[in-house]
This record gives C-alpha cells, sequence and structure tokens, in this order.
C-alpha cells in the first residue's frame, strides 16, 4: 500500500503515508500496518511582473517550465503577470527570482516574501 496526499494552506505542506503489510502465516491474518508521516515548509513568494507589449503569453509558458515556480496567471492592472514560488529556502527562492529576472521579455518585477505563520 503506497498512499500519498497533501494540502496546499499558507505554506506548503506534503504528507506522504507509506504502510506495509506482512502476512502472519500462522493465523493467516496480516499481522503488521507499519506507516509513517512527514511534512515539509518551504518558502513562498509572489512575485509580480511587467513584461514588453505582446510577449504576456510567451512570458507565461516560459515562467511555468522554471523550476520552483509553482503557480502563473495573467493579471489586469498596472502588472501583466502574478507568479508564485515555492522553495526549500529563501536562497533558493533567490535564485529563482533571478532566473524570472534575466528573461528577456521581462521589464521589471516587485518580489513579496510570504511571512510564514503570521495570523495563525
Amino acid at each position: 500500500m503506497l498512499k500519498a496526499s497533501g494540502e496546499t494552506k499558507r505554506n506548503f505542506t506534503s504528507s506522504i503515508e507509506i504502510g506495509w503489510n506482512f502476512k502472519d502465516y500462522r493465523s493467516s491474518s496480516n499481522s503488521l500496518i507499519v506507516s509513517f508521516a512527514f511534512f515539509i515548509n518551504m518558502a513562498e513568494a509572489y512575485v509580480l511582473i511587467n513584461c514588453d507589449l505582446g510577449t504576456e503569453d510567451g512570458a507565461i509558458k516560459e515562467l511555468k517550465s522554471i523550476s520552483g515556480v509553482s503557480e502563473v496567471k495573467g493579471v489586469f492592472g498596472v502588472y501583466d503577470v502574478i507568479a508564485k514560488i515555492n522553495a526549500p529556502s529563501e536562497s533558493d527562492i533567490k535564485k529563482t527570482i533571478a532566473k524570472i529576472r534575466s528573461m528577456d521579455s521581462i521589464k521589471s518585477s516587485l518580489t513579496m516574501m510570504v511571512i510564514e505563520g503570521q495570523g495563525e
């Protein structure tokens, strides 16, 4: 039996439950079930992005291919695109943002780091 589940709230949480069933040959019943779960908290940030005129669709596709970018949406208003970044650490967030800022179609960006645990 292998079961994986997770939920996303204010921070990224993963839960994996692994169980083993061992047959008891003396009584023909399952005699041992072992399982465990672990949780991982990750750094999170939102990046508001301005693109060159007419490059929004291509920028969104390229952003979705960058490791650490978990969501990308086109938006109306002052900015063209919003991206959500999840990474194991703040330094990994910075690396992902550097990749975003190096894209040819990106004119400017504003990064907002999430404060973990605030309001909980």
